[in-house]
């Protein structure tokens, strides 16, 4: 259970946190006494998570389902070595997070919209995010 809601508290802060180019284990500028500070410096010392090159974390910004889809990967400590194309058809290959987006598509932990499209630079809505929990847990926890 607790595994469970360690999950769960971690994306849902996901929800409200950026990737930043690399992870940072030193102090963000912009995260020091907040509530979520003890998770955020947990989540980027495991590599989950990071910070951006001027040293801040910018907590409030949204982040993408492209985002999304490589912290729960990393959460989930899945391979992502042999990937099968998922087909969505603005995700290419070389998108930054097609290897995150495929795995979790084979895993059949996400998927796209109606129209074919994953949108990995779309905001991720809280019900998606809920959608993608529950799936998690039936198939991971």
């Amino acid at each position: 259970m607790k595994k469970i809601l360690t999950f769960i508290s971690g994306l849902a802060l996901a929800c409200s946190l950026p990737l930043g180019a690399a992870a940072n284990t030193k102090q963000f500028s912009d995260v020091s006494t907040q509530y979520f500070a003890e998770a955020v410096y947990d989540l980027a010392e495991r590599n989950i998570i990071g910070g951006y090159a001027d040293g801040t974390f910018k907590p409030g910004n949204t982040i993408t389902r492209g985002q999304a889809a490589a912290i729960i990967v990393k959460m989930l400590k899945l391979d992502t070595s042999n990937v099968k194309n998922p087909g969505f058809k603005d995700v290419s290959t070389n998108n930054g997070y097609y290897k995150a987006i495929a795995t979790l598509a084979q895993k059949g932990i996400i998927g796209g919209y109606s129209d074919g499209r994953y949108g990995p630079n779309d905001p991720i809505k809280r019900g998606q995010m809920a959608s993608i929990i529950e799936e998690t847990q039936v198939n991971w926890m």
